[in-house]
């Protein structure tokens, strides 16, 4: 189950063009982590 970005960034931007904020960061980091240990 791969999650989208936009999708992300969506749910965690502090403002209308966030894309860059800790939250969101932190949101996409997590996000790439979990599909990344699903396949282990």
């Amino acid at each position: 189950m791969e999650v989208n970005r936009q999708e992300l960034v969506k749910e965690f931007q502090i403002h209308e063009n966030d894309s860059g904020s800790t939250e969101v960061q932190i949101a996409i980091l997590t996000a790439r982590i979990r599909h990344l240990t699903e396949h282990l």
